[in-house]
C-alpha cells in the first residue's frame, strides 16, 4: 500500500532499523532544498533526529564509530556528537523554509520524545502555532 519502505523496514534486521537515523543524517549533504517542500519531510526529519539522540543516549552509537574505523566510505561520520549537531544544525535552518502544512503533524513527536532537545521542541511549536486554523477562516455553513 505504501510502496517498498514498510516491506523493507519488515525485511531488514533490528539492529540496522534501530541505526537508520544514522544513516539518513549521514547523508546531509545530499539533501536537496526541494525536498523541505514536501509535507512529510519534516515530520520524517524530526522524527529521525530524537530518534538519533535516543540512540546517543542509550549508547548505542559505539557500532557507528567501530564501522568508520574500518571503512573508507565511512571516514568522518564516526563522530556521534558530530553527526548529531550537524543534524540540529539542519533542523534549526530548515524549520522556517518549511511549509506551514509540515508543521500540522509534529506535535505527536514532541509528545513523545520533545524533551530531548528544548531548542529544537521550541523552534516547531513556535512555527507550529503560527499556522493558522484553517476552520477560523471559513465561512459558516447554513
Amino acid at each position: 500500500d505504501g510502496g517498498p519502505g514498510p516491506v523493507l523496514l519488515r525485511l531488514a534486521p533490528e539492529p540496522y532499523i534501530r541505526l537508520l537515523p544514522l544513516a539518513f543524517y549521514s547523508l546531509l549533504s545530499y539533501f536537496d532544498d526541494a525536498l523541505l517542500r514536501e509535507e512529510a519531510f519534516l515530520h520524517v526529519a524530526v522524527d529521525m533526529y530524537l530518534k538519533l539522540i535516543c540512540l546517543f543516549v542509550a549508547g548505542e552509537t559505539s557500532a557507528v564509530s567501530a564501522l568508520a574505523t574500518r571503512s573508507q566510505d565511512l571516514q568522518g561520520q564516526g563522530d556521534p556528537v558530530g553527526l548529531i549537531t550537524k543534524a540540529r544544525h539542519f533542523l534549526l535552518q530548515s524549520i522556517p523554509r518549511c511549509p506551514q502544512r509540515s508543521f500540522l503533524n509534529v506535535a505527536e513527536l514532541l509528545a513523545a520524545r520533545g524533551d530531548c532537545d528544548p531548542e529544537v521542541s521550541a523552534a516547531l511549536l513556535s512555527r507550529q502555532q503560527a499556522v493558522p486554523d484553517a476552520d477560523l477562516y471559513q465561512e459558516p455553513q447554513l
